[in-house]
């Protein structure tokens, strides 16, 4: 394998707004997952960027989402798209505030 650490794996902190929201935020990670990722603001109107697939650990299901946009300014939203996927991973894991999470490619 070559580069660093941080070129393969990210830690993402759960704070209060995630699991009120079900979000996982991402802001200043936008530089880990591809570009093309990103997609439009509405999922119908504007589609949809290309897939990440995400494992969930312990859940046993592969989830393809994408990062959508703010309506109003055109950058990418600060989470994943979509949150039911994130309720069943924090409940199923019991995770709290302050819990870290890995996301590796």
């Amino acid at each position: 394998m070559s580069g660093t650490v941080a070129d393969r794996k990210r830690l993402l902190r759960v704070t209060a707004g995630n699991l009120r929201q079900y979000h996982i935020y991402i802001n200043g990670h936008y530089d880990f997952f591809p570009k093309d990722a990103v997609g439009g603001a509405n999922r119908r109107a504007d589609g949809t960027g290309r897939p990440i697939e995400i494992v969930l650990d312990g859940l046993g299901l592969t989830i393809k989402t994408d990062i959508g946009r703010e309506a109003r300014t055109g950058k990418p939203r600060r989470f994943f798209r979509g949150r039911k996927w994130v309720r069943e991973f924090f409940e199923h894991h019991g995770i709290n505030t302050g819990d870290v999470l890995a996301t590796e490619q």
